[in-house]
C-alpha cells in the first residue's frame, strides 16, 4: 500500500523510527557548514547563545520544513530558537542575540518553516539557526573546546531528520576595567583640587595663602601698568 501511494506521488516514508520517537525523515539532508568556528555556543554566566551554521537539501519532490528543535545531551536546560523579527508586521530586519550580535534576516533559517520552508527536490538552504538557552553552559565545557548538540529538523509529516553538530565553546572574558587616557601633561581634570582626599572631601582651603596669591597678582598688574605708562 505504501509503495502504491508513493508511486501516486504521496511520498510516504514509514521506514523506521528514531530516538526522537518519530520516524526518521529521508526527505531532507541536513549537514553542518565546513567553515571553521561556523557553529558555536557563547557561554555567559546567566545564559547560553547558539549559532549553528547548516545546509539543508531537499531529497523529495516536495518538502515542507515544519519546525526545528535542539537538544544537548548533558545539559538540563531548554533551548529556544529566536522568533522572526518580522512578526506582527514589524519592519525589523535583524535578529539580535542577547549579547547584541545582529544577524540579517536573509541569513537566518529560524523563520524558514511552513510556507517559507517549502523546498523542491534539489533545493538548497544555507544559513544559521539562532537559539537562546536560559541557563549557563556547564563548567565541564571550558572555553576553546567543542561539544556536540543534536538538531532535529521536522517535515510536514512530523518525520524528523536528526543531525549531530559540533559547536565551539566561547566564554567571553570579563570586560577589563577601562583605563583612563590622559589628555596631556597639564590635564586640568588631574589637578589635585579635582580629586577628593581620603575622607571623600576636597582639600581644605587656606585663606592666608589665597590672600597672599591675590596680592601678588595685583602687584604684578600694577607693575605692568607702570611700565607701560609713558613718562610725562
Amino acid at each position: 500500500m505504501v509503495e502504491r501511494l508513493n508511486a501516486a506521488g504521496a511520498d510516504l516514508n514509514l521506514s523506521g523510527f528514531s530516538d526522537f520517537g518519530v520516524a526518521d525523515s529521508s526527505r531532507l539532508r541536513v549537514t553542518q557548514s565546513p567553515l571553521v568556528l561556523g557553529s558555536y555556543v557563547r557561554a555567559f554566566p546567566e545564559r547560553s547563545l547558539f549559532v549553528l551554521q547548516i545546509s539543508i537539501v531537499a531529497l523529495a519532490p516536495k518538502v515542507i520544513i515544519r519546525d526545528f528543535a535542539l537538544s544537548i545531551p548533558d545539559w538540563d536546560s531548554q533551548v529556544d530558537f529566536l522568533t522572526d523579527p518580522c512578526l506582527n508586521n514589524s519592519r525589523a530586519e535583524y535578529n539580535r542575540l542577547y549579547d547584541g550580535t545582529d544577524f540579517h534576516r536573509s541569513e537566518v533559517l529560524n523563520h524558514r518553516v511552513g510556507s517559507d520552508g517549502t523546498l523542491r527536490r534539489g533545493d538548497l538552504l544555507e544559513g544559521v539557526l539562532l537559539a537562546d538557552g536560559p541557563a549557563p553552559t556547564p563548567p565541564s565545557h571550558p572555553s576553546g573546546t567543542c561539544t556536540s548538540v543534536r538538531l532535529a529538523t521536522m517535515d510536514q509529516f512530523d518525520d524528523v531528520c536528526p543531525t549531530w553538530l559540533d559547536v565551539y565553546v566561547e566564554r567571553p572574558a570579563t570586560q577589563a576595567r577601562r583605563q583612563r587616557v590622559r589628555r596631556g601633561l597639564y590635564d586640568p581634570s588631574e589637578s589635585p583640587s579635582a580629586f577628593p582626599n581620603s575622607a571623600g572631601k576636597l582639600p581644605p582651603r587656606n585663606p592666608a595663602e589665597e590672600v597672599s596669591k591675590d596680592l601678588e597678582a595685583k602687584l604684578a598688574g600694577l607693575v605692568v601698568i607702570w611700565w607701560l605708562t609713558p613718562p610725562r
